[in-house]
């Protein structure tokens, strides 16, 4: 008989047996089940959340249209709204799980984020090999990874997967991706493909589809055109034939959105050089904070009149602040005419496109409270991530290239983790802006609803009229 400890060895042996199989079979798998989890990890707790006392009430869990579950609603998306897609898939949740408890809402917003994330790594691999065709499979794996991880843990994208409302842009990211996706491989030959060929027509299906999920996915157009243009430099001519039907689409949304021009629900709207004061201070807002992510709340304050005051009682400030924007943008078009610059110019100018829409450029009622919000990020955070991606693989200094890159994403992961936490319920949210911005009159007068409806009226009446104080000076303060 053999003695115990063989057996115990023969066991232990097998069962390493076992596992290295385990991980050779599925060695391409599992880093994206890893990058999953990590995903999970940090942002998993959004799923017990409550609904956001702005705008998921009108979407979703007060919405007529969620509530009767009527297919002629459906069509009725279609006609009369901007973003029917995300609306559609809203409906169908809402038929299947109700809207009384936001978990299926979470769980979709959460889905998404993670798939997202992932398309972003796939994407990032289909540049790598566009633009460095001798780079190693392992370092186009690596700088893939650490830019899909940088995408996934800003601390930005916070807002995005707690707040059901997001959905949209998370919607509209996803096709969005998809219509880059195809853009790239379409550009892997080196040629522009035919319009309504196989490649081209998913190119519109998805861009439709995008754009139809939230509008300002609209700039995926300015940005393959200039791509095409500047980057790829393909004839204008044969340019212009491809994106015919794109310019449909956009057309199309055009008269759905004119029954409700977003300027008319503006106390002001700028004009004139005062405009380019708004856009000069949201460009100067999305550099910083995408380089420098802690203080992050739901209401910033930057509304028009308020930039333009700033403007003109400090100006000294501003013009540091615009000079450097401008410079800012020198560089990134520059970047695109310099050969060893090329690679880290597809990253900005992604970034910078897919953010101009939140820059008060064409005005959104949303300006009323703040021309920047942490959710506008969410499609440019692929931009940066693409940067930061072509630097890790660019950056000769190899043996610090993984630690100065763990310790990002780290730092990321913490700061995430603890501003998703902010967003479990409306008051907490609310407090922790006022905290950070105490004129902040759309959170004091939420907070004062919230208050009053717990039978806190002393202090729900003080938040009351705070709000209406600052709302009339909003209102008139110009």
């Amino acid at each position: 008989m053999r003695p115990r400890n063989y057996i115990f060895k023969y066991q232990v042996k097998s069962v390493q047996n076992h596992f290295q199989s385990f991980l050779k079979r599925y060695q391409n798998e599992i880093p994206y089940f890893l990058f999953g989890l990590l995903g999970v990890i940090v942002f998993g707790k959004v799923v017990g959340f409550k609904y956001f006392i702005f705008d998921d009430g009108s979407h979703i869990y007060l919405s007529e249209p969620m509530l009767r579950h009527k297919p002629a609603d459906l069509i009725w998306f279609w006609k009369n709204t901007a973003m029917p897609v995300i609306l559609t898939v809203w409906w169908f949740i809402a038929l299947l799980f109700g809207v009384e408890n936001p978990m299926p809402f979470h769980c979709f917003n959460l889905l998404l984020h993670l798939v997202n994330s992932t398309l972003v790594i796939l994407l990032i691999q289909e540049i790598f090999l566009l633009l460095f065709k001798s780079a190693k499979t392992s370092e186009i794996k690596w700088a893939s990874f650490f830019g899909g991880a940088v995408f996934l843990l800003h601390p930005v994208q916070a807002e995005v997967a707690a707040w059901s409302s997001c959905g949209k842009d998370l919607l509209a990211t996803f096709f969005g991706l998809l219509c880059l996706r195809v853009y790239f491989q379409s550009r892997a030959s080196g040629k522009l493909p035919e319009p309504f060929t196989k490649k081209a027509i998913q190119f519109y299906l998805f861009f439709a589809l995008s754009f139809f999920s939230k509008v300002p996915a609209a700039a995926l157009l300015p940005l393959c055109l200039w791509l095409d243009l500047a980057f790829f430099r393909f004839s204008w001519k044969k340019v212009l034939k491809l994106y015919g039907p794109v310019l449909m689409v956009i057309l199309l949304g055009y008269f759905q959105l004119r029954a409700t021009p977003q300027a008319e629900y503006l106390s002001f709207v700028p004009t004139g050089r005062w405009r380019l004061y708004v856009i000069l201070d949201a460009l100067s807002f999305y550099f910083s904070k995408v380089l420098t992510p802690i203080s992050l709340y739901f209401d910033y304050g930057h509304m028009p009149f308020r930039v333009i005051r700033g403007a003109l009682f400090s100006p000294g400030i501003y013009v540091v602040q615009w000079v450097s924007v401008v410079l800012i943008l020198s560089a990134i078009v520059g970047s695109c005419f310099i050969k060893k610059f090329r690679p880290l110019h597809l990253g900005l100018i992604i970034f910078l496109v897919m953010i101009l829409p939140y820059t008060g450029i064409i005005p959104f009622a949303f300006q009323n409270v703040s021309t920047t919000a942490d959710r506008y990020f969410y499609f440019s955070i692929f931009g940066f991530a693409i940067f930061l991606a072509v630097g890790f693989h660019l950056i000769p200094f190899k043996k610090w290239k993984p630690y100065a890159a763990g310790t990002l994403i780290l730092l990321f992961a913490m700061k995430t983790t603890v501003q998703v936490g902010y967003w479990k319920d409306s008051e907490t949210i609310l407090r922790y802006t006022i905290k950070n911005n105490p004129v902040s009159f759309a959170s004091h007068v939420a907070l004062g609803k919230i208050l009053v409806s717990q039978g806190k009226t002393a202090e729900g009446g003080l938040h009351f009229q705070t709000g209406n104080n600052l709302m009339e000076e909003a209102r008139h303060g110009f």
